[in-house]
């Protein structure tokens, strides 16, 4: 993504974004702008539904832009650290000529707090929605304000699909959030419901064991509601409308290596936190495509997706599965089954993509992909087959400044120069363009290069305008600017932050500033507008969308994604518009720096290595003492001191750290620190409770109560030839033998268990009944560990396996 930024304070105005660029034969145009633009979908009337990250539903039709809905006073996306939340898809319902039904996924505040919805609401004749439509399908799924998903779509079965992420730090924090595997929580899955909430036949869980979670997660058992399991973020979701049947494809973001294109089936776990990408592991589902992060430089964040119709394009097209890289800037394409990956559009960002009519509501006329830019607020329609070229053009100075949603008027006083640029114009098929240009002054002007300038020289209010011809005839539509000479910007100043200060993370910081007209006469508090990016890298998250006052509107400074964001000059944008009362506005953009911390890292002896969850720079985060790394102050992460061996081949066991925490344990330093752990020579017995969520269950394994077990718990339904129970992190210093007591409960005369190591060939162990399944008991086994972290899996393909409590290394 092309940026230009100061490195510390305000930065000029900036020339709108490069075109995209597509195949010849294709033309992408701006249908219409709006602020922060998500989700979109169509009525089978020909109206195109938009959501925004603040919180509204708008409807186009006919040029027209209709806001449909203004959810903003109970969709959190603009309270303090709500991050990614807000009224983020829409979907109609297949029966809407008859019903009227739409469906919102959108972040809810509720007493204080914020959960993600799905809900129901009715969009009447002139497209408005009123509030007390609402019925409510699904309501508390949770999370931190990173990795909501939050996609909606409906297959040929009639049913709606539900996308949600995991939530980000829910059972743990990213990559150690364990709530993809918790199939009692609805993170990290995709799920299934009818049009009306209920749960459709053939959904993988009912039944004994199984309880509905559409009001918030359950206490044990599985959720009825989920259809498939183990992502990290699903972003996006498209139905295959060339399949016979309900064919879904699934983006799924990745951490740090690899994004996903996932075929959803039914009960299939898609393997997130235990691996990203393909897992290669039986038990687990692999994608049907993925891509390292890394593919042409730089990191990645898989958005919207589409499959194109049969016949919609030309038939080299027909079942390609389209999908955009928000990061990359980049519109992908792959065949259905995941193969010739190639660029589809350079320089085009989609967070949601849709196949509908070229001219809404035409039937079954000739198809054109649309999808929503966040970054530049705008919806953009590609189609194919056209002649006729399309126009567009920028103003300077004036436009776009970097991120900020809103654009500076192009204003001053004469003899007042601008430079129009029209490189955003195009021809479907690359044919050269000839540029007329009409002033608004009476004056005129024709190039062959897309660039010129004219200079104001009388005041007034002018309406320039561009056309674009190509040489075989074909002439555009007009594209029209504005351009003030009675006027000049306001001056605009951000008093706070300065360009001095600093964050600290989960600081609350309240942006204030000034705003002088032309004349000299201070702008009101409502003139003026806030916006404020998190920049990562080379992208951004928003943090506190567009929202008018002064000194009455607050952020919460967010968290870095991972240490490579710090690594990579991570910091926060904050925008600043002022509007006069003549409507000409300035926006100026100021860089808010973290503060930086030290952390320094031993260890008794020295030279033993520290793993840091947050870490994605260091190889498998850990670092080897004595070490510095830098954080941002107010920063979490989870520090863990594993037993291990030395230099010297000595096993080394875990005692203490310097601050009392335990062995893994978080720390948010906002002074340089020092974290120092204590270990001791020679290895130490470890127990891991089968309950933790630090492990996997699948296939029906499940944790119960069991009061007279290790922390009044255990997990039952191993065996049958479906439940597994794993010990994903039995962690030894050095490989060898060691001896593995188990501790069970069994009220039979006596069970068996296969059990595995590493994935390595299972033993059969026979175990006595203990009298009761509340009764523990011991068994003994010899197993062959490796160095460091290993997995410890209990099965039985041909009957029960005993509830297991605990094992001891």
């Amino acid at each position: 993504m092309s940026i230009a930024l100061a490195a510390l304070g305000m930065t000029a105005p900036v020339a709108v974004a490069t075109p995209a660029v597509v195949p010849t034969g294709f033309s992408d145009t701006v249908v219409t702008s709006v602020a922060l633009p998500v989700g979109l979908d169509f009525t089978p009337d020909g109206r195109m539904l938009v959501t925004t990250k603040p919180g509204h539903l708008y409807a186009y039709r006919s040029g027209k832009l209709t806001q449909a809905f203004d959810a903003s006073g109970f969709v959190c996306a603009g309270q303090p650290g709500q991050d990614e939340r807000g009224m983020l898809s829409v979907a109609v319902d297949p029966d809407f000529a008859s019903n009227h039904f739409i469906y919102l996924y959108y972040s809810a505040s509720e007493g204080g707090s914020c959960v993600n919805r799905v809900s129901r609401f009715t969009l009447d004749s002139s497209s408005q929605v009123a509030a007390s439509s609402e019925k409510i399908l699904i309501d508390g799924i949770q999370g931190d304000g990173f990795h909501n998903a939050g996609d909606l779509a409906f297959g040929k079965d009639g049913d709606l699909y539900v996308a949600v992420g995991d939530g980000h730090c829910l059972e743990g924090c990213d990559p150690g959030n364990k709530a993809a595997q918790d199939l009692k929580n609805l993170n990290g899955k995709i799920l299934r419901i009818t049009s009306s909430g209920a749960v459709p036949a053939g959904n993988p869980y009912s039944g004994t064991g199984t309880a509905r979670c559409s009001t918030g997660p359950i206490s044990s058992g599985k959720c009825q509601e989920i259809y498939a399991y183990g992502f990290r973020n699903p972003f996006r979701i498209a139905t295959d409308p060339n399949a016979a049947g309900t064919r879904i494809f699934v983006d799924d973001v990745g951490q740090n290596t690899t994004e996903e294109v996932d075929q959803l089936k039914a009960g299939a776990n898609y393997g997130w936190p235990m691996c990203e990408g393909p897992c290669n592991t039986s038990g687990l589902t692999d994608p049907v495509f993925s891509y390292p992060d890394n593919t042409g430089g730089g990191r990645a964040a898989i958005t919207g997706g589409a499959f194109v119709p049969d016949n919609a394009w030309n038939a080299a097209y027909n079942g390609r599965y389209l999908f955009s890289d928000y990061v990359k800037n980049n519109v992908y394409s792959i065949t259905g089954s995941g193969g010739n990956f190639t660029t589809f559009s350079a320089g085009a960002t989609a967070v949601a993509m849709k196949f509908a009519p070229a001219v809404p509501g035409a039937g079954g006329g000739q198809q054109a992909l649309y999808y929503t830019n966040l970054t530049t607020g705008t919806v953009h329609r590609v189609s194919s087959g056209g002649t006729v070229p399309n126009a567009a053009f920028s103003t300077s100075p004036g436009g776009a400044v970097s991120y900020c949603s809103t654009h500076a008027s192009t204003a001053g006083a004469p003899p007042f120069t601008v430079t129009f640029d029209g490189s955003a114009s195009g021809d479907p098929n690359g044919r050269p363009l000839t540029y007329h240009w009409t002033f608004g002054d009476a004056a005129t002007q024709q190039t062959t290069t897309p660039t010129t300038t004219h200079t104001y020289t009388t005041k007034g209010a002018f309406t320039p305008q561009l056309t674009v011809s190509n040489d075989s005839g074909g002439t555009s539509t007009a594209a029209t600017g504005a351009v003030r000479t009675d006027d000049a910007p306001p001056a605009v100043t951000v008093t706070s932050p300065g360009t001095s200060s600093r964050f600290t993370v989960g600081a609350t910081y309240t942006p204030t500033g000034t705003a002088v007209d032309s004349s000299g006469a201070a702008l009101p508090s409502s003139a003026l507008t806030w916006q404020v990016w998190l920049f990562h890298i080379n992208h951004v998250h928003p943090v506190l969308d567009p929202v008018a006052g002064n000194g009455s509107t607050a952020f919460v400074a967010p968290p870095a994604e991972q240490f490579s964001a710090i690594k990579g000059n991570s910091r926060l944008l904050v925008c600043l518009s002022a509007t006069d009362a003549n409507g000409v506005t300035q926006t100026v953009e100021q860089d808010f720096d973290p503060q930086l911390v030290q952390l320094t890292l031993g260890s008794s002896p020295s030279g033993l290595r520290i793993h840091i969850d947050e870490d994605d720079v260091d190889v498998g985060g850990d670092v080897t003492t004595p070490a510095t790394v830098t954080s941002w102050a107010g920063y979490q992460i989870h520090l863990t001191a594993p037993d291990q061996t030395d230099s010297s081949g000595t096993p080394q066991t875990f005692g203490s750290w310097s601050d009392g925490g335990a062995r893994s344990h978080a720390v948010a330093p906002t002074v340089d620190s020092g974290y120092t752990a204590t270990f001791s020579a020679g290895a130490a017995q470890k127990t891991y409770e089968a309950e933790s969520p630090a492990n996997t269950l699948v296939g029906g394994a499940a944790v119960a109560t069991c009061a007279p077990c290790s922390g009044g718990k255990k997990v039952g339904h191993v065996g049958n030839g479906k439940g597994v129970l794993t010990f994903d992190n039995v962690a030894v210093a050095t490989a060898g033998t060691y001896q593995l007591t188990i501790g069970y409960c069994d009220g039979s005369t006596g069970r068996s268990a296969a059990v595995s190591v590493n994935g390595a060939a299972a033993q059969t162990v026979a175990f006595a009944g203990t009298g009761s399944f509340t009764t523990p008991g011991t068994k003994v086994i010899t197993v062959t560990l490796k160095a460091g972290a290993n997995t410890v899996s209990f099965a039985n393909s041909s009957g029960w396996a005993p509830d297991f409590d605990r094992i001891t290394v």
